[in-house]
């Protein structure tokens, strides 16, 4: 038997039973009855009677207490009824009205004809007294054959058709929730706008990104969500998509991520309906910026490679020469008279080898031969000493300090990593020509979060973070990109000021450490250094 043609018949009179049973068990269908049934199911007899109403399973309640007692019992058992033939008087229990009420409690699905005559219950009273009249039929006495096989055929299949409708709905709604956790699993984000720049779907990685969840981020534009630079840049690319109908691969893009802006590889597809219309953009975004950050980082690598190798190869020998010319105008001027106009001649020359000789040393810490020695040493200490070594002038800069309670140990080399401190301190200094804050803050961090605030590889799990920040004029971006480069500097050459070695020595010795610096600034609004040196 096909489906489910379970049906109940709850009547306190044997011979009520015995006609539906008959009825239901005749086996030859009318012709009225085939077309009847065809026109309410919507199939074809062209080919043959309508079958479905020739095979039914009755069951008999003559009370409607019994009648509510099988209706649980099937339940329970897996095997719910498609219909009840329900009496309206049922002596000496509950009359049917109060039955059904009871039977939709058991089982709401359940459809019920109510079988009354004329003097019985009218629709008005039935209605007062039953709250949901949904699936509920009326039955005159007395009835005939054709409408008791009519009500049997249309609602045993209509509850088959629901049956059937529910397991597509439930499997339709797991595959939309492994497609939806294959989406949210995605680390890149992936999202649906329509033709009007709306946001119709977006998951997870996305929608967090923006502070948002999946549901809130639905319905938003591109312009409620980005500047309005962003924003446009964005509509253009949809719009190239949408007019031409063309995939748009590879646009390199800026993005939101982790609260920051990184750097996104998006591809574009149109959307289409059943109709083939294009109806909205269908975007996918990785974020590339730790790439992008890598390439730049092997720039760099490679112009310190040719410094290095340049540094290693001559700085030696300069160094001996050095020491000989020093020797020599140290030697000089213990022999010449102090009121010699030569005595001051031999001073400069003496100053300027020496100053030359500094020059070096900071060739050789660029060098591959200068391994560090490495130990495990807390960095509170190692900071103030290389502040007082940076010879900052307290009349007019002050400096604050803010460590962190717990500091972990950091995996270094005291006298690079004080070197380093001492450059970053002066360069902060020296753009305070008006006099004004640096202010250096120290606090642990994981792997995690440092390779997400770098955008790079970060290869330990415990780092500690040191800001040195100050409230000077701050830099270009075009000056920031270059900001590392032998010999760049942002202030005038001379004696003192501009040579442009001092965060080339401090990215060359922080790289050797496994850590990493990086500089933020803004015109105007001072610049901050911020270094990642790995704990032990």
């Amino acid at each position: 038997m096909e489906g489910n043609r379970r049906i109940l018949i709850i009547d306190d009179r044997e011979d009520v039973h015995q006609d539906i049973k008959k009825v239901l068990c005749h086996q030859q269908t009318s012709v009225a009855l085939d077309e009847l049934t065809s026109e309410i199911l919507g199939t074809s007899s062209e080919s043959g009677k309508v079958q479905c109403c020739h095979s039914y399973l009755t069951d008999s309640a003559f009370q409607g207490e019994d009648g509510v007692r099988m209706v649980e019992q099937a339940m329970d058992d897996g095997k719910p009824y498609a219909m009840a033939f329900v009496d309206v008087r049922i002596p000496p229990g509950m009359d049917g009205v109060e039955t059904v009420t009871w039977l939709r409690k058991v089982d709401p699905n359940l459809a019920v004809v109510i079988i009354t005559a004329f003097s019985d219950y009218n629709w008005e009273q039935i209605a007062a007294k039953i709250d949901n009249l949904d699936n509920l039929f009326i039955l005159k006495k007395p009835f005939d054959a054709i409408e008791v096989r009519q009500f049997a055929c249309a609602l045993t299949e209509k509850w088959n058709m629901s049956h059937r409708l529910e397991k597509a709905m439930a499997a339709l709604q797991e595959k939309k929730i492994l497609l939806q956790t294959i989406i949210d699993s995605s680390p890149s984000y992936i999202f649906i706008k329509d033709t009007e720049n709306n946001f119709l779907l977006g998951n997870k990685s996305f929608a967090s990104s923006l502070n948002l969840s999946p549901q809130e981020l639905c319905g938003k534009s591109a312009f409620q969500l980005f500047s309005n630079e962003l924003a446009n840049k964005y509509w253009q690319d949809d719009l190239e998509v949408i007019r031409s109908g063309s995939v748009k691969k590879d646009i390199i893009e800026e993005g939101l991520s982790a609260g920051q802006v990184g750097i996104f590889s998006t591809s574009k597809v149109p959307l289409h309906n059943n109709n083939g219309d294009i109806v909205g953009v269908i975007g996918i975004s990785t974020d590339i910026s730790t790439l992008k950050n890598m390439e730049k980082e092997q720039i760099k690598a490679k112009k310190f490679e040719t410094t290095s190798v340049f540094a290693g190869g001559i700085c030696h020998d300069f160094n001996n020469l050095l020491t000989i010319i020093v020797g020599y105008a140290d030697l000089a001027l213990g022999e010449v008279d102090p009121s010699s106009p030569v005595y001051p001649m031999l001073q400069e020359v003496s100053k300027s080898s020496l100053r030359f000789k500094e020059l070096i040393s900071s060739f050789l810490s660029l060098s591959c031969n200068a391994v560090p020695e490495k130990g495990i040493f807390p960095l509170e200490k190692i900071i103030e000493n290389a502040v007082s070594a940076a010879g900052v002038n307290e009349d007019r800069v002050h400096c604050q300090y803010f460590f962190a309670e717990n500091l972990w140990q950091v995996h270094m080399d005291p006298y690079q990593i004080g070197q380093v401190f001492t450059n970053v301190v002066k360069n902060a200094e020296e753009a305070l020509a008006d006099g004004g804050m640096i202010r250096i803050s120290v606090d642990n961090v994981d792997g995690r979060t440092a390779a997400r605030e770098t955008h790079a590889a970060m290869k330990g799990e415990k780092y500690v973070r040191v800001v040195v920040e100050d409230n000077g004029t701050g830099i270009t971006e075009k000056e920031l990109a270059r900001i590392f480069d032998p010999y760049f500097s942002t202030k005038r050459r001379g004696k003192v000021k501009g040579m442009g070695l001092g965060l080339t020595i401090a990215y060359s010795v922080i790289e050797k450490h496994d850590g990493h610096i990086r500089v933020e600034s803004k015109l105007g609004s001072g610049t901050s250094v911020i270094i990642y040196l790995l704990a032990g």
